[in-house]
């Protein structure tokens, strides 16, 4: 008895606490945070920095709302999120913005200033912080 006592008491004491799966937010705040780590634009790497952050929004729409963001052109999802209700159209038009700007850099060769890019890294931030709360019925389930 004494010995199962013990087992139990070690299992107990051992066995792993689930820890809570990240938000959707919360991924993307970490993935624009190591984006940054990695100062490509220091490196005049505005493609891969614009491709990037574009891919991270992206990434956390299709997690938040269940939209296939990152399976979509930029034209395609657009349309999807200005004829969803969850976002009202404030919030589309910085999207909008953001990755018409971002596409801009990626594909037209633009090379922009450190205001530039830290203004477009604030939109990215506002833009995730800020679209609509999650709820249970929002966020995607792995």
């Amino acid at each position: 008895v004494l010995i199962l006592v013990a087992v139990t008491f070690w299992i107990q004491r051992h066995k792993r606490v689930p820890t809570a799966s990240p938000s959707p937010r919360e991924q993307a705040e970490t993935e624009l945070d190591e984006l940054l780590k990695r100062h490509l634009p220091d490196e005049a790497r505005w493609s891969d920095f614009y491709a990037e952050l574009t891919l991270i929004l992206r990434r956390f729409i299709e997690r938040s709302h269940r939209i296939p963001a990152t399976k979509k052109t930029t034209r395609e999802f657009l349309h999807a999120i200005r004829n969803d209700s969850r976002f009202n159209p404030a919030w589309v038009a910085s999207v909008t913005t953001l990755l018409k700007y971002a596409e801009a850099m990626k594909y037209a060769g633009h090379q922009p200033d450190i205001e530039s890019v830290d203004h477009t890294v604030h939109t990215a931030r506002e833009c995730i912080e800020t679209a609509k709360p999650e709820s249970a019925d929002d966020v995607a389930t792995d």
